[in-house]
């Protein structure tokens, strides 16, 4: 019978277990195959490390820029007096900054910056509210393919959100009230969001929080495989 080598190691948890470092023939492998070895895994363990740190960077940076001007726009209506002929209201451009609107009476409402990671608006109306009126758009650029998710509720069967590109929706949540969840993949190209929607009376929650999240890249998948290889082959030597 061929010499049976067992020798004890400890993985990266501190676990100690019995792994078998004979060859095929019964006796020790080589000097020169076990260096050959490690050198082959130290490797890849520094370019499993390399690629990994390249996704994440990635992931952290999604490849969205706002486009200024018209195109950007926040019109939040919370609420009109008819007595006074008096709008309660906020304008102004997500991406130059917040666009908020806050009353004692009437409650707030607050759209955030558009950014690379994205935006969204948010909405806590008081019963005294009423003629309530929502618009928000803004375009955007994808400089490289990106994850978006797009979440909110609608007040009423008239609101809308969506996402758009030369006549080509990618988003759509539908004229019909409630909750939505829509998500997806854009690849690089201009697009156009817009949120619109009517409501009365007390309303909180997140009317809707658009997020984009980078594509991970091919390399750092392909090393994650290999790497795995690797492992599996140390287990059958």
């Amino acid at each position: 019978m061929g010499q049976s080598c067992v020798y004890n190691r400890a993985d990266g948890f501190g676990y100690v277990t019995p792994t078998q470092e004979c060859g095929p023939n019964g006796r020790e492998p080589s000097m020169e195959f076990q260096m050959r070895n490690k050198t082959l895994t130290s490797s890849m363990a520094g370019a499993l490390l390399f690629g990994g740190t390249l996704g994440g960077a990635t992931a952290a940076s999604a490849g969205v820029v706002g486009v200024a001007g018209n195109s950007s726009s926040a019109s939040l209506k919370l609420s009109y007096d008819y007595a006074s002929n008096t709008t309660f209201e906020a304008q102004g451009s997500p991406f130059g900054g917040p666009v908020s609107f806050s009353d004692s009476t009437y409650g707030s409402i607050t759209c955030s910056q558009f950014t690379a990671s994205g935006f969204s608006l948010a909405i806590n109306s008081t019963a005294a509210a009423n003629a309530q009126d929502f618009f928000v758009q803004q375009n955007f650029t994808v400089t490289d393919a990106v994850n978006f998710s797009l979440t909110g509720f609608k007040p009423v069967s008239s609101s809308r959100a969506l996402i758009e590109s030369n006549g080509i929706f990618y988003a759509d949540s539908v004229s019909n009230a409630g909750v939505f969840t829509i998500s997806g993949t854009l690849q690089a190209g201009t697009y156009r969001f817009a949120y619109t929607s009517a409501a009365s009376g007390p309303q909180s929650g997140t009317l809707f929080n658009l997020s984009f999240s980078a594509v991970p890249a091919p390399g750092a998948v392909a090393l994650l495989g290999v790497a795995g290889l690797v492992g599996a082959r140390r287990r059958r030597a």
